[in-house]
C-alpha cells in the first residue's frame, strides 16, 4: 500500500513538473515574441542601458547628439529616457507633416513626477489630451487675450511700471557688470502675479512669492526639461531629502493659492471682472465647469 502511495505521489509530482516546464517556456515564448514584435514596431534607434536607456549618451549638448542620431537613423528615431519610451521628430518638414496629419498624437504629455505634484496632470501646460484640456485651452485662451491685449489699460500700465523698476535695478550697478537674472525674474513674475490676482498686487512684498524666488533651485532641479527625477522617479528613494523639500515646497504654494481663490471666489462678482482669475470663474459659471483651470499658479511661472 505505502508503496503504491509513493508511486502515485512520484507520478503527481512528475506530472506537476512538467506543467511547470511547458508553462515556463510558453511565458518565454510569449515574453519573446512580444519583445520581438514590439521592437519590430518601432522606428529605429540606437541600443540603451538597461533602466536607464539612453540618458547616459546624450552628454552635456543632447541637441548636437539628437543631430547626430538624425544623421544616422533618419528624421524619426527611438530612444528610451530611464522609464519613458520616447519617438523622436526631427527635421523641419517632418516636424511639420507630423503635426499637421497627426498632431493630436503629440498633444498629451507623459505623467511626469514634477507635473503630478505640481497640479495633478490638469494644467494646459502638461496634462493628458482630452475634452477637458481642450474645453479649458479654449477657455484660458480667451481669457489670456482678453487680459493681455492692447486694449487692457491696466496690464499695459503693469508692464510699464516692471519695466520701469527693471531698468532701474540695472542702473544701480553704475556700469559694473553684473547678473540680472534675478531681477528678471522678479519683473516677469510680477507681471504674471499682477495678470492673475489683478493690478496693485506687490508681488515683492508677498512672502509666498518671495519664498519661490529664495527657493526657485530647488524648482529648476525637478522642472529642468529632462530632470532625472521625473523619468527615473525611483531617484526619490535614494535622494529622499531633495523630494521632501520639493513637495515642501509645492504643499507651501498650493496652500497660498488656494487661499488667493478662497478671497477671490468669496469677492466674485460677474458683472465685474478685475482680473483672469476672475475671467476663469466667469467661463466656469458660462460653461457650467465645476473644476477651475489650474493656470494661475505662481509655481508655474518657473515651469
Amino acid at each position: 500500500m505505502t508503496m503504491i502511495g509513493s508511486g502515485s505521489n512520484f507520478h503527481l509530482n512528475q506530472m506537476t513538473s512538467d506543467l511547470v516546464g511547458v508553462v515556463t517556456v510558453l511565458c518565454t515564448v510569449f515574453v519573446t515574441l512580444k519583445i520581438i514584435l514590439e521592437w519590430s514596431r518601432r522606428p529605429p534607434g540606437p541600443w540603451g542601458l538597461p533602466v536607464l536607456g539612453h540618458l547616459p549618451f546624450l552628454g552635456s549638448n543632447p541637441v548636437e547628439k539628437f543631430r547626430e542620431y538624425q544623421r544616422h537613423y533618419g528624421d524619426v528615431f527611438f530612444l528610451r529616457f530611464g522609464m519613458w519610451p520616447t519617438v523622436v521628430i526631427c527635421g523641419k518638414d517632418t516636424v511639420k507633416t507630423t503635426l499637421t496629419r497627426d498632431s493630436d498624437s503629440f498633444a498629451s504629455r507623459p505623467p511626469f513626477f514634477s507635473i503630478k505634484s505640481l497640479n495633478d496632470m490638469k494644467g494646459l501646460g502638461f496634462s493628458g489630451f482630452d475634452k477637458r484640456y481642450i474645453q479649458h485651452r479654449k477657455i484660458a485662451s480667451t481669457v489670456v487675450r482678453e487680459f493681455s491685449s492692447y486694449d487692457n489699460a491696466g496690464m499695459l500700465e503693469v508692464f510699464k511700471e516692471e519695466a520701469d523698476i527693471l531698468v532701474s535695478s540695472f542702473l544701480e550697478a553704475k556700469g559694473k557688470p553684473f547678473n540680472p537674472k534675478s531681477e528678471i525674474y522678479l519683473a516677469t513674475g510680477s507681471s504674471i502675479y499682477q495678470f492673475c490676482y489683478g493690478k496693485g498686487e506687490n508681488i515683492r512684498e508677498d512672502p509666498d512669492f518671495l519664498k519661490v524666488m529664495n527657493d526657485q533651485a530647488i524648482f529648476q532641479e525637478f522642472f529642468t526639461a529632462g530632470s532625472y527625477f521625473d523619468v527615473l522617479p525611483w531617484l526619490q528613494y535614494f535622494f529622499p531629502g531633495r523630494f521632501k523639500r520639493f513637495l515642501e515646497l509645492v504643499n507651501h504654494f498650493k496652500n497660498a493659492r488656494n487661499a488667493h481663490e478662497i478671497e477671490i471666489k468669496n469677492t466674485f462678482d460677474p458683472m465685474y471682472t478685475r482680473h483672469a482669475m476672475d475671467g476663469l470663474l466667469k467661463a466656469c459659471l458660462k460653461y457650467n465647469i465645476t473644476d477651475l483651470p489650474n493656470e494661475c499658479n505662481i509655481i508655474g511661472l518657473f515651469n
